[in-house]
């Protein structure tokens, strides 16, 4: 799930790239404004920006989260497309 562009995000380089590589994996993404208790109940949470890529976080208020495999595999992708 990605903010909608009318929420204030970046149209940029690397939301295609995280978008593209996600759709490459076969991760399902879609475009929502996610409540705190839909990132709570999440099995894992990612951030990116242009000077880290894409980054698990590793908690959320009280929630922590592990590491995950999608994360991993999604931030290896868009690395390698770089």
């Amino acid at each position: 799930m990605t903010p909608p562009l009318e929420a204030g995000c970046l149209d940029g380089i690397l939301r295609g790239r995280v978008l593209g590589a996600a759709a490459g994996l076969g991760i399902a993404s879609r475009e929502a404004l996610a409540e705190p208790e839909a990132l709570a109940a999440a099995d894992a949470v990612f951030l990116t920006n242009s000077l880290i890529g894409v980054r698990a976080a590793a908690s959320l208020g009280e929630r922590t989260y592990g590491p995950h495999a999608l994360v991993d595999a999604l931030a290896r992708s868009v690395a390698d497309a770089a």
